[in-house]
């Protein structure tokens, strides 16, 4: 009895649960499209069914809502099968198992995402096409070849440092037999060294001059300026018996690379992107990102033709994109990163957002938190909403500079202004960038302890590092946010006000942040709109106290300087930012906005980021598949040199043993000489 009650009960929950399934309507499922699209990898064949039949309503009834993750979803189970079953005999005799297990993975994501293509195909074929279009494309814009191959080779760089390192100790190993560059031991060890390198040296450069399978008037530019001169530098540097002396080639192709992308600040976009150069003048169907869950999505026209590079690390893009609604959105275009986590923070950032909407005392004071869209369109790429109005707080440290050493430069009232010169250089902290003042300063505090200044991180003492701090502090206005803020405010009503809303916004941000396990804060990804004082953090990247793992460990719970502080008004931390923080910490701990925002951050936990996960872990979606080959071709690469120097060692020790009892048995028998010699005289003798 007790058994058939069980299974009734059990029955009618299913029954209910498929009812509230089958009756919610498709356009409330589109908020929770990543965690739908992460239970597609769920090991429960009815959990895929219940997503897959779920997905394919939201394509049918919301396609625009659904059309860029199914675009990357597709090109990537695609890319995924292509790879799993590209494998050489070989290889999969060396490892059936893993063979295998990457077949059925593949045909698992082919299997979860052919029926919502399908059901976007037949609800609105253009917007398929287009879409596609669009993921492609921006996908090979994000990241140039030209940039890429600088990227590879600055990465290859720190690996041919330490291989020759260790080329030396080989040299200092073998003594007297490595002077001889034509000793067979140290060609042996040397090659079985610096083999890896060589190969993804080849790799780099053979991938960068075909176009990866395409080719536009950027690459082929790019291609005729450099391959003859990466071509030679890199067959230097493997036919150079010396690799410090081989490596200086491709050093200087770098140099030369990199030059040329400083002078490349704009492009032109029917260059890098002939595709999306051709679609001005028809709408297309493609919706504009960020819009895409509105009920009336707006559809991109054009791309502008001007697509501008910022002058950072990855160097990411700026691009402009013109609505079917007459309106130019401006976005950046990243590459390097996985947006995922970026899209999925924003994803939580609203649930926050929604949980002080419904809270009458957060209401009340207007609590929320600044957000923007993120569509990943590629593995490590995609588009980033451009915050209008928002300057970077390094922006704000280097207008102050300027300002500094314009107002040093100008004569005194009634000085002559020709022939006057200033009689003091202007600051240090004005002419030099921080991160450069920091370690001018932390070298001077070490050799006031008695260190050099070459000392490692880990023994600097922390009463040098308090006396650079403070020096640094003392050599910048701690009025300088809060200047900015008041020479933006028409008058003192509108200054209190807005000092209020900053405080308030840069509560909210800290709590966010804090509960994420937000890091990497420093000047260019903290942000701040002057007209209305709100806080805006960018890059994702670092989260859940990804930032304790660095090499320098960060701490502190979220970035609250001096200078902040100083700008939150007249109370400082114990006034509007104490009680907006109190309020959104309450907020967020009631039952409500606790099951809001851990359900939100759930999709973290189903479907973990790429560099968060182990190879082979089930499916990966929008791994980068060319770089995980060519991980395993390094790691090949690397067992096969790490044997051949093992066996080039062990035969060296094997050899020297030799010579050291042959050494041993020809003074035995020396001994033995000597012996019969003395005896036979003795015997004489007798």
């Amino acid at each position: 009895g007790g058994e058939a009650a069980a299974a009734a009960a059990a029955a009618e929950v299913s029954e209910a649960f498929d009812r509230g399934i089958r009756t919610t309507p498709s356009r409330a499922w589109t908020a929770v499209t990543p965690h739908l699209l992460s239970l597609l990898r769920s090991d429960a064949a009815s959990v895929r069914a219940i997503a897959r039949d779920v997905l394919v309503r939201v394509a049918t009834d919301a396609p625009h809502a659904i059309a860029y993750p199914i675009a990357v979803e597709s090109a990537a189970a695609a890319e995924e099968a292509a790879a799993a079953c590209d494998v050489s005999a070989e290889e999969e005799a060396n490892d059936r198992e893993a063979t295998a297990r990457n077949v059925a993975n593949a045909m698992l994501a082919l299997e979860a995402i052919e029926p919502i293509s399908a059901a976007l195909r037949r609800a609105s074929p253009r917007l398929t096409t287009d879409a596609g279009v669009f993921v492609a494309e921006f996908g090979r814009v994000c990241v140039l070849h030209d940039e890429e191959l600088l990227s590879s080779l600055r990465d290859l760089h720190a690996d041919v440092v330490k291989r020759c390192a260790l080329v030396k100790e080989e040299a200092l190993r073998l003594g007297d037999d490595a002077k001889t560059v034509d000793s067979a031991a140290f060609i042996e060890r040397k090659n079985a060294v610096m083999m890896p390198a060589i190969a993804a040296l080849d790799r780099i450069v053979k991938t960068s001059l075909t176009g990866g399978g395409f080719m536009t008037p950027h690459v082929a530019a790019f291609v005729r300026a450099f391959k003859d001169g990466v071509t030679a530098a890199a067959e230097a540097f493997k036919a150079s018996s010396d690799p410090v002396i081989g490596w200086r080639a491709v050093k200087s192709e770098m140099a030369r690379l990199a030059r040329g992308l400083q002078r490349k600040r704009e492009l032109r976009l029917k260059d890098v992107s002939p595709a999306l150069a051709a679609l001005k003048g028809r709408v297309t169907h493609a919706p504009m990102p960020g819009t895409e869950l509105d009920a009336s999505a707006v559809a991109v026209v054009s791309v502008r033709e001007r697509v501008t590079t910022l002058p950072t690390k990855t160097r990411p893009k700026r691009v402009v994109l013109l609505g079917s609604d007459g309106v130019e959105r401006a976005f950046l275009l990243k590459g390097h990163e996985d947006l995922r986590l970026d899209e999925r923070a924003m994803r939580a950032l609203r649930a926050v957002n929604a949980t002080l909407a419904n809270d009458a005392d957060a209401r009340r004071r207007r609590l929320c938190a600044r957000e923007y869209s993120v569509t990943p369109l590629v593995g490590y790429g995609g588009l980033i909403q451009w915050v209008e109005r928002a300057t970077p707080l390094s922006a704000m440290f280097g207008g102050w500079q300027r300002r500094t050493r314009a107002a040093n430069a100008l004569p005194p009232p009634g000085a002559p202004e020709e022939g006057w010169t200033p009689p003091t250089p202007p600051p240090v902290a004005a002419t030099t960038r921080p991160l450069d003042r920091f370690y001018q300063r932390v070298a001077i505090a070490l050799r006031n302890a008695g260190l050099p200044s070459t000392a490692s991180r880990r023994h600097w003492p922390k009463t040098a590092l308090r006396e650079t701090l403070r020096v640094l502090s003392s050599e910048v206005p701690i009025d300088l946010l809060r200047r900015e803020l008041w020479s933006n405010a028409p008058c003192v009503a509108s200054t209190t006000s807005k000092t209020t809303a900053h405080a308030r916004s840069v509560a909210v941000a800290s709590v966010f942040g804090h509960l994420i396990g937000l890091g990497d804060r420093h000047l260019d990804n903290v942000l701040v709109d002057l007209a209305t004082g709100d806080v805006v953090h960018i890059d994702y990247n670092v989260a859940f106290d990804r930032g304790l793992t660095l090499p320098v460990p960060e701490r502190v719970p979220f970035r609250l300087t001096p200078s902040m502080v100083h700008a939150l008004g007249p109370f400082g931390t114990r006034g509007p930012f104490q009680v907006a923080m109190e309020i959104t910490l309450r907020a967020l701990r009631e039952r409500r906005g606790r099951e809001v925002l851990l359900g939100s951050l759930e999709a973290f936990a189903r479907d973990p980021l790429s560099e968060w996960t182990e190879e082979g872990g089930g499916i990966a979606r929008n791994t980068h598949l060319k770089q995980r080959d060519a991980a395993n071709e390094h790691k090949s690469l690397e067992a096969a040199a790490g044997l051949t120097l093992f066996a080039s060692r062990a035969r060296g020790e094997m050899k020297a043993g030799l010579d050291a009892a042959a050494e041993v048995m020809r003074g035995l028998d020396v001994d033995a000489d000597v012996a019969v010699v003395t005896v036979g005289v003795a015997a004489s003798d007798a």
